[in-house]
């Protein structure tokens, strides 16, 4: 029998860690890479964008599909969050 890779490590599963770029007054892209080894066909990523460290004051929150950051993909994600954002504000992220 199988057992499920263990992920409390987040650099198991992001061996590249997470990165934002690309900013505009507005928005941000947030990257990440999951390693190959952690993927499964049916599990999605979720990720969260708020304005406290602690992550009580969601402004965002969702789901990436598999298919969106698969092989065919080199496991990576680029989501863009340009007109989701306001200016002039602190946001913290993760995936």
């Amino acid at each position: 029998s199988s057992t499920a890779p263990d992920t409390s490590d987040p650099a198991s599963v992001f061996g590249l860690s997470v990165a934002s770029g690309d900013p505009s007054p507005v928005g941000v892209i947030l990257w990440t890479r999951i390693n190959a080894e952690m993927w499964s066909a049916d599990d999605t990523l979720l990720f969260e964008v708020a304005r406290d460290l602690d992550f009580q004051h969601a402004v965002m929150t969702g789901e990436i599909q598999p298919t969106e950051f698969n092989a065919a993909r080199d496991y990576t994600v680029h989501l863009d969050l340009d007109g989701h954002l306001e200016p002039g504000q602190v946001y913290y992220y993760r995936f």
